[in-house]
């Protein structure tokens, strides 16, 4: 009899995932990522890095990206999003000032874009100072990298709703080609 609840229990969560799964993919498939960067196997991440367009950016993002600044998220690894990160700062709208969920650095005044490193690393107090800073610098440009997507997170309740969508107003896929190809 004991045996039973349990069953039922691990049953129960297994639906819940496999729900959670396909509300991942909805998403996916409604709000494709901007681009997929498969960035060529052994690029030097601390060398001089190449243009956006070469990464395989259209045209038509590259302008968007230059010219309407919006909120972008980089999902990847760190040593496969800094050389695109690296280029995407050189258009960015200065100064660019960077932080990292340890010490989250939200002045009122000397920014005009945000970097936030490790995005999905963000507590719940820093997600709300984060998006309280969002809202009340609405021309400012909020570059967010991630080491994983923060759909699954904010899913979870692990990563707040609202931020989510205010950062994700375009996203950028970015890995090596040659994981990509495997």
């Amino acid at each position: 009899m004991r045996d039973q609840p349990v069953e039922r229990r691990h049953s129960w969560n297994a639906g819940l995932r496999e729900h959670f799964r396909e509300l991942e993919e909805r998403w996916n498939r409604a709000h494709p990522p901007l681009a997929v960067i498969h960035l060529p196997a052994g690029l030097d991440p601390t060398g001089r890095p190449c243009g956006l367009f070469s990464l395989g950016l259209s045209e038509e993002c590259l302008r968007t990206v230059e010219h309407k600044r919006p909120n972008l998220l980089l999902i990847g690894s760190p040593k496969t999003v800094s050389p695109v990160l690296q280029v995407i700062e050189q258009s960015a709208a200065p100064p660019v000032v960077s932080s990292r969920p340890e010490r989250l650095a939200l002045a009122d005044r000397g920014i005009a874009t945000l970097v936030i490193h490790d995005a999905n690393r963000l507590g719940r107090t820093q997600q709300d100072q984060l998006y309280r800073w969002i809202n009340l610098h609405p021309l400012k440009q909020v570059i967010a990298t991630a080491s994983e997507p923060l759909f699954p997170l904010m899913v979870r309740n692990a990563f707040s709703a609202e931020l989510f969508f205010r950062l994700n107003v375009m996203s950028v896929m970015v890995d090596e080609a040659s994981v990509a190809m495997t």
